[in-house]
């Protein structure tokens, strides 16, 4: 006779034996254990920063500085007679293969004047000036 296959299953179930939810809910427990240390340490710094809000709110306020004494200095001037200095020649020698050799040669009149602050001096551009609305 053959045996019924669910006979077969039966003898495959394990027999009574540790709970596996109760074994993993144990193993984690014990994987990580409350410490007493970190709750020390929290302690202290908890007290450390209470002892210094009390040491800033009762220190007392530091003293006046005592009044300086002021010296005035009253600049004098003195005038001091400066001599003269030696004439210059009016005009140095021009090299004759100068341009302003060749202007008085050909007599055409005195030369350009250079153009000095053609722009408005204004402050220099710096990155925050389109936010100030420097920049049109």
């Amino acid at each position: 006779m053959t045996p019924d296959p669910a006979d077969r299953l039966a003898r495959l179930t394990p027999a009574a034996g540790p709970d596996p939810a109760e074994l993993l809910f144990r193993m984690g427990r014990a994987s990580a254990p409350t410490r007493l240390r970190w709750k020390l340490a929290v302690l202290a710094l908890a007290a450390a920063n209470a002892a210094a809000l009390i040491w800033v709110a009762a220190r007392p306020d530091p003293p006046a500085p005592a009044p300086e004494v002021v010296t005035v200095v009253v600049p004098v001037v003195v005038p001091v007679p400066v001599p003269a200095p030696p004439a210059a020649p009016a005009s140095p020698p021009l090299d004759p293969w100068s341009v302003g050799a060749l202007r008085r040669r050909l007599d055409l009149g005195p030369a350009t004047p250079t153009l000095t602050r053609v722009v408005a001096p204004a402050p220099p551009l710096t990155p925050l000036a389109a936010g100030r609305g420097e920049i049109d």
